[in-house]
């Protein structure tokens, strides 16, 4: 069974859990569109620090997901119930 089919599995019948997959899939999907473009990659690869973002700059939205994506990702694995026991033993480190 493919991973995501698998998590997806492992999330059913719990909303949270549900809900949280939704949104990590929309952020990733988000990336892909945006990574896809080369205009963003020419972008996103000039930048070394926020001061060499121009006021247009589509960064600091990227950045805002990928705080978003963490969240959501530590809700699926830590916080929700089909997923919290195996997470802690399979991902401590």
């Amino acid at each position: 069974m493919p991973p995501l089919a698998r998590l997806s599995q492992l999330c059913a019948g719990d909303d949270v859990a549900q809900e949280r997959l939704g949104q990590i899939l929309r952020i990733a999907d988000m990336f892909v569109g945006l990574l896809g473009q080369e205009s963003f990659r020419t972008e996103a690869g000039g930048i070394t620090s926020t001061a060499d973002m121009d006021k247009d700059s589509r960064i600091p939205q990227v950045l805002k997901w990928a705080d978003e994506l963490n969240e959501a990702l530590q809700a699926l694995f830590f916080d929700s119930q089909p997923l919290a026991s195996r997470a802690r033993s399979l991902l401590s480190f």
